[in-house]
């Protein structure tokens, strides 16, 4: 069951690092800076941990890259008894396993909540950080690790008469805790990013009438989303270099035949796997991986003219 009340707590003094925020590399940076016998200090600004997945919990919300990617790869034990139940893991599924981890690692007692940073300065005579929070505490540190991500700050757009408006409006980036019910409303969407397009089709379902505001069409493709292999997650593991020529065999097993065009060095294994299954899972084809040198090269046919 998950700790609350020791997320509280603070570290001993003095303070090594402080790091800003605690969703994936936070907490990641808590668990390696304390192995190394660092005293450190998480702030984070929400009232619990998850980083962009305690925020954005809109209906339909879900990561794209494949759940066995999208996961940490520090801890062998970790991997093999954690099991995703899908494909491309929801928001809740996700969260579920970023509380997991920080219970299995105990890393809450590093962790202060609530408390968002609002100043940061270093000074080169005493080769210290200082940090101010919107509570008005100072902590001083020899580190300061900014894990606030790129998707933390949401962006209001600012319409006209917006302040004014009689209905409900919602931010996909800073969701309600509680369900909305659309049943029977009129609702407009404004945008069709990623959050659009998966918010969309869940409020279409409830609304009595849905608009759909775009500006630039967007280019998506069906996720093609389902129960996690069970063989794959048993069968796949992470090294350094990226994922191992004999399990992104296994990965592609199903499609393992005749060879007919190679695509190497593609950034980011994880996400490199996930765009090539998902081009296989609409068109299907064939794929065979080997990886050499820290360079992956998937070996690719479609079925396709």
């Amino acid at each position: 069951m998950k700790n609350t009340t020791a997320t509280q707590s603070t570290t001993p003094s003095p303070i090594d690092a402080v790091i800003v925020g605690a969703g994936f590399a936070g907490l990641y940076s808590v668990h390696k800076l304390r192995g190394l016998g660092l005293n450190v200090q998480v702030l984070e600004a929400g009232s619990d941990i998850g980083g962009t997945w305690f925020w954005n919990r809109y209906p339909g919300a879900q990561c794209d890259v494949e759940s066995l990617e999208y996961s940490y790869g520090f801890s062998d034990a970790l991997q093999q008894e954690w099991e995703w139940p899908t494909r491309f893991a929801s928001q809740p599924e996700i969260l579920r396993y970023i509380n997991h981890v920080a219970d299995r690692f105990d890393l809450r007692r590093n962790i202060k909540l609530s408390t968002r940073v609002t100043q940061a300065h270093y000074d080169e005579k005493s080769m210290l950080w200082s940090i101010v929070t919107d509570a008005g505490d100072r902590v001083t540190a020899k580190y300061c690790i900014m894990a606030s991500g790129n998707l933390s700050l949401p962006r209001v757009p600012k319409f006209p008469g917006l302040d004014q408006f009689k209905g409900n409006w919602y931010h996909t980036g800073l969701w309600p805790h509680e369900p909305i019910d659309f049943t029977g409303l009129r609702v407009g969407v404004i945008g069709t990013g990623a959050s659009g397009i998966q918010l969309i089709p869940i409020v279409a379902r409830q609304a009595k009438h849905l608009h759909v505001f775009q500006r630039t069409p967007n280019f998506t493709v069906p996720a093609c989303n389902g129960p996690a292999d069970k063989k794959v997650e048993i069968s796949v593991t992470s090294t350094g270099a990226g994922i191992e020529s004999e399990n992104l065999s296994k990965l592609f097993e199903p499609f393992y035949r005749t060879p007919e065009a190679r695509v190497s060095n593609i950034p980011g294994v994880g996400l490199g796997l996930s765009v090539v299954k998902s081009i296989l899972d609409m068109h299907g084809g064939e794929v065979k991986a080997e990886s050499s040198e820290g360079t992956s090269t998937f070996i690719i046919r479609l079925d396709v003219v």
